[in-house]
């Protein structure tokens, strides 16, 4: 092989590899950034992250189990959605699955709409809230393990308010 075919089979290469890795820097920084605004949501209430899940560089939750808060920042297209909420005041949390039923050829298949979680309050300030995970209109059509993301910070939210409710007693 000559050296006039081994540098024109490198170019071509590095022109497949090179998008591949400027995306991947690119998302890098768009999580760092969507990282850092959870952050700074969590100082202004004198908080700080002590876990956090981010998702397809859309979604961001964060608890502070130190003063046992929830944090929340959604993007969708050109909205962002940010959230603190106190766990004092939540009494449970579940997972939130709106779906429906589509007939075909095959059968019938469960089609997700919405996936989140639900916050349900204590008594009459508030009865319910809703963090949203994944939204078909915005998301697309395939869900990207969002459900078990949903599930899992459902487990998460209602172990700390366990956790925050032994303190207090």
């Amino acid at each position: 092989m000559t050296l006039e075919n081994i540098v024109k089979i490198t170019g071509v290469m590095l022109l497949f590899i090179i998008p591949f890795l400027v995306m991947g820097i690119n998302n890098k920084k768009k999580d760092t950034k969507l990282l850092q605004r959870l952050r700074l949501l969590a100082e202004k209430t004198n908080g700080s992250i002590t876990h956090y899940d981010l998702w397809s560089n859309t979604l961001l939750i964060g608890i502070d189990n130190n003063t046992c808060q929830i944090f929340f920042i959604r993007q969708e297209e050109n909205k962002e959605t940010s959230k603190q909420i106190e766990l004092s005041e939540i009494q449970t949390a579940s997972v939130l699955n709106n779906s429906r039923e589509i007939n075909n050829k095959e059968g019938s298949s469960k089609i997700s709409d919405e996936i989140g979680l639900l916050l349900s309050y204590k008594g009459q300030r508030q009865k319910e809230e809703v963090l949203t995970f994944y939204n078909s209109n915005f998301d697309g059509l395939m869900l990207k393990g969002e459900l078990q993301l949903a599930d899992k910070w459902s487990r998460i939210i209602n172990d700390s308010i366990a956790s925050y409710q032994k303190q207090v007693i």
